[in-house]
């Protein structure tokens, strides 16, 4: 369930940095 849960996420993360990169670079940091 973890690793499901952490894969979400980094997809769900790499499908606003294509939207958005400027605004995720910004979260990131």
């Amino acid at each position: 369930e973890e690793q499901i849960a952490r894969i979400k996420q980094l997809i769900s993360s790499s499908h606003h940095k294509r939207r958005m990169p400027k605004t995720l670079s910004i979260t990131r940091k």
